[in-house]
């Protein structure tokens, strides 16, 4: 039964402090989907566990997959669903899918989105974690010894860099850069780029935008800071890791992470269709995830060229009207890599074109059969908008974001389990 053969969405008015205006569901198990995508009165609370350990934008509350994964054991009694994410981001599905012992499969083309879903990934026994602090004091004498023989470090991205630091900050940070590359490649090198990571936006002199929407301009740091900042972040992330280990069926169960462009999606030889896709793609205009990470990538030397070049949904090069094919491209892909009848839940949120709203969850109902998925349920949430001028795009009706139920109704041929498109068509 697809959501047009539904009545109307029934509506129901929830407590602001939530984050959500208004709730309404539809469908088949409108009623869970609707809980999965309410944030929980608990707030940061939910964000227990790896998962607020890195900064992110758009991700998951884990609320959602939980909920969902919660429901998918119930539909699922004879084995764990084989369980993957296109557009994985920061990780919250496989760190959820881990703790319930299921095997699970990230993708994302960002090379920062690998880094975070890994480290966010990995359960720490207290002997590795020791092996990691020694690590980091060793690094810091070096960086100390560093600075009081004013030794030089160079940068391929020097000049770009030190324009978004002050002078004592970013020269310290040079420091720690160049140590950390260092260290021999292995997991202890990998958790400190990762906590390196998360503080390069911390110090910059970049303006943020807070949740209520209004501009902070960040204060300065005294000298030393970073260094203090590194040992308060790792001391926090090996605590984080070794209670995830304690969580784990398996401590050394670990996610499968491809870095694929998800308009070109497939199943890698020897690997069986998933059962289920839990994700969130981007849509037109809302984030450009290589200029929230730009810093990222340039002290972490990774190459943004192909980030730059296959990012989808950017503000600064694709259009509503392109998304529509990239859309269909990526949803045609997904469905590729599922079983017959897998499902596939899909956040989307309302996007403005040309000054109009398009509403995503139309949206998808209109195009979902064209590529063989079909509509089984939704539930939406209304979102806060703080912009006056998306206020008015969006209109009375306000900003919406859609938890979308599809299912696979396309029927595996014996001889060929994923279609090709020139089959399809």
């Amino acid at each position: 039964m697809t959501a047009e053969a539904e009545p109307k969405f029934r509506r129901i008015r929830r407590s602001a402090s939530q984050a959500n205006l208004e709730s309404r569901h539809q469908g088949r198990e409108g009623r869970m989907l609707e809980n999965s995508l309410r944030t929980p009165p608990q707030g940061r609370e939910g964000y227990s566990l790896t998962h607020g350990l890195h900064p992110y934008p758009a991700r998951f509350h884990p609320n959602l997959p939980r909920t969902i994964l919660k429901w998918l054991a119930q539909e699922h009694r004879d084995r764990p669903p084989r369980l993957c994410d296109p557009f994985m981001g920061g990780g919250t599905l496989l760190v959820e899918s881990l703790c319930r012992g299921w095997e699970v499969t990230g993708n994302d083309i960002n090379p920062i989105a690998a880094l975070v879903a890994r480290e966010r990934c990995r359960g720490r026994l207290p002997k590795h974690a020791v092996m990691v602090w020694n690590a980091l004091e060793f690094l810091q004498n070096e960086v100390e010894r560093r600075r009081r023989d004013k030794i030089r470090v160079e940068h391929p991205h020097l000049s770009m860099l030190k324009t978004h630091y002050q002078p004592h900050i970013f020269a310290e940070m040079l420091q720690w850069s160049d140590c950390l590359e260092q260290l021999y490649p292995g997991p202890d090198r990998d958790t400190l780029r990762f906590v390196f990571s998360s503080l390069v936006g911390k110090f910059s002199r970049r303006i943020e935008e807070g949740n209520d929407g209004e501009k902070k301009e960040k204060g300065n740091f005294p000298r030393g800071a970073f260094s203090l900042w590194m040992q308060r972040k790792t001391r926090e992330v090996l605590e984080r890791q070794q209670d995830l280990s304690r969580r784990l069926p398996d401590p050394k169960m670990r996610p499968q992470i491809w870095q694929q462009d998800a308009r070109e999606l497939s199943l890698p030889q020897g690997c069986d269709p998933f059962d289920c896709l839990i994700t969130s793609p981007p849509y037109p205009g809302t984030y450009d995830y290589l200029d929230h990470h730009r810093l990222r990538l340039r002290w972490l030397h990774f190459s943004i060229q192909e980030l730059a070049l296959k990012e989808i949904g950017t503000r600064r090069q694709h259009s509503a009207a392109q998304w529509k094919e990239v859309f269909r491209t990526c949803m045609l892909k997904m469905r590729q890599v599922t079983v017959s009848g897998g499902h596939c839940f899909l956040v989307l949120g309302d996007w403005v074109d040309q000054g109009h709203k398009t509403d995503a969850l139309e949206y998808v109902e209109k195009y979902a059969d064209s590529v063989g998925w079909a509509v089984e349920g939704a539930a939406s949430v209304r979102r806060p908008v703080y912009e006056e001028q998306l206020k008015e795009d969006f209109g009375e009706s306000g900003r919406w974001e859609h938890l979308i139920w599809l299912r696979n109704q396309v029927q595996a041929r014996p001889s060929s389990p994923i279609p090709t498109e020139e089959e399809e068509e």
